[in-house]
């Protein structure tokens, strides 16, 4: 007979095709079981507030990289963005030259 604990109080047997909620305590199922059950959901749950706190981390570690990424990204355009200003102000100058030297 296979036995699963639904909401810690109805128990249900699916041996028998339908499922048919059994009275709790009832036939069928032992105090045993139901601790055993209770041991295993209680692990269950132990087990998953663990991944959800491994998770967390992952994704705060992550928000932190994708953040330094990011401030590394707006320090290379802001380098980029300089050496830009720095051509055009070095081209308007030979530009400027070239024009004077044509004209006389």
């Amino acid at each position: 007979m296979i036995v699963i604990i639904m909401d810690f109080f109805r128990a249900v047997d699916l041996s028998s095709g339908p499922l048919r909620s059994l009275p709790a305590g009832g036939a069928g199922v032992h105090r045993e079981q139901m601790s055993e059950t209770e041991e295993l959901l209680r692990r269950d749950n132990q087990s998953l507030a663990l991944q959800v706190e491994a998770l967390q981390t992952q994704l705060k570690e992550q928000t932190r990289l994708s953040k330094e990424q990011l401030e590394g990204l707006m320090e290379d355009r802001r380098v980029r963005m300089d050496e830009l200003d720095a051509r055009k102000a070095r081209d308007h100058d030979k530009v400027q030259m070239l024009t004077e030297k044509y004209v006389r």
